[in-house]
């Protein structure tokens, strides 16, 4: 992660680092905007990591440069977002209804998590789409990721699910 001067933590940039097999190589450009006179560039993991890394020299270049992208088997996967970027919406409304991304399947597990909820794994629902929580009935705080890509949120909200109002986690953008 990038903090460029004070930027605040919804305005870090993910530097993105991949494996490069003991060879120094040259990660993809990262679009920086820098004010004029000093600038502070502060370098961060959002997780602890099992492995060290070194870092051999910045470049900081007027155009974007033409870097040649890592092979796929050394890019790893993004990081999980911080457990404060997860949000359960209302049961009056949905992630696309505010503008906000819906939690992908990856992160279903952390999502749940981090609103207190117990993360049941994966289902079919016909009427629900996405990550979510049932926040009453026989399911109470159970959470879901739904596996049905072609389920629509239901037209007279607030939705059920097994018995219970289901809400929609989102992930803050």
């Amino acid at each position: 992660m990038l903090r460029v001067n004070n930027a605040s933590d919804d305005e870090l940039l993910v530097v993105p680092v991949y494996y490069t097999f003991g060879y120094w190589k040259q990660t993809q450009p990262v679009a920086v905007q820098l004010a004029e006179g000093k600038n502070a560039l502060t370098f961060m993991r959002a997780t602890e990591a099992s492995a060290p890394i070194a870092i051999k020299e910045f470049f900081l270049y007027v155009s974007e440069p033409d870097i040649p992208a890592p092979p796929t088997n050394s890019t790893p996967a993004p990081p999980a977002p911080r457990p404060n970027a997860f949000i359960e919406v209302p049961a009056l409304t949905t992630c696309a209804k505010q503008g906000i991304a819906d939690v992908p399947a990856q992160f279903c597990h952390q999502a749940c998590e981090a609103t207190g909820a117990n993360y049941a794994g994966v289902k079919a629902a016909a009427n629900f789409t996405g990550c979510f929580v049932v926040t009453s009935g026989p399911h109470d705080k159970t959470c879901i990721f739904n596996t049905n890509a072609s389920a629509a949120v239901c037209p007279d909200q607030p939705c059920t699910v097994d018995g219970g109002i289901a809400q929609q986690l989102c992930l803050r953008q």
